[in-house]
């Protein structure tokens, strides 16, 4: 069974795809074929200019190079990943940081999780991240949940070099497509 990316991605007609045995998937047509060297897949992103990152079993990050997969080594494993293309890269630790690629290696970005601070009706929350991802414009948008247990969805700001809050609030789940819309399923299962 071949379930499709998270995010879905795509590069021109081609579909990238992860399957339920861990493998990455490509489809420009009517075929799925499996993308060699990549037997041990948990995540896998791909930017407008065609540059496709993927997360392995590990969460140890692998860039494709047109004739095989370059590992990048990280102290921790990553739980995801996002490009923009031309080595802008993001990832959110698995212990919820926030790193950036510097074209040669992974580097946690401060302020870090522990400092990361929402502001709502004058509490301050810690986050720590789960996901990620870059919109078409190249913003990188990060979610997390609170020890509360609600859900703060973050624009990391260039300027500033920090998060600004975008959301939060209740939610089970959220995502963030390429042009920036935030979509969300409630805790009563609703999509909005």
């Amino acid at each position: 069974t071949v379930i499709p990316a998270d995010p879905l991605t795509t590069i021109n007609t081609t579909v990238f795809a992860v399957s339920n045995d861990n493998r990455l998937w490509a489809n420009s047509g009517w075929a799925w074929i499996a993308v060699p060297g990549a037997e041990s897949t948990k995540y896998v992103t791909v930017a407008h200019d065609g540059t496709i990152w993927r997360l392995d079993g590990n969460g140890k990050p692998f860039a494709w190079g047109g004739a095989g997969w370059t590992e990048f080594p990280t102290s921790n494993g990553f739980k995801a990943i996002g490009t923009a293309g031309n080595r802008k890269v993001w990832a959110v630790g698995v212990d919820g940081a926030f790193y950036k690629f510097d074209g040669k290696q992974f580097m946690k970005v401060d302020p870090k999780p522990t400092a990361l601070r929402v502001n709502t009706s004058n509490v301050f929350d810690p986050v720590a991240l789960e996901n990620l991802s870059v919109s078409l414009d190249g913003n990188v948008y990060a979610s997390g949940r609170v020890p509360s247990g609600q859900v703060a969805v973050l624009k990391w700001d260039f300027q500033g070099e920090r998060f600004s809050t975008v959301f939060y609030g209740a939610s089970t789940s959220t995502a963030i497509s390429a042009t920036g819309k935030l979509y969300m399923i409630s805790a009563q299962g609703q999509m909005a």
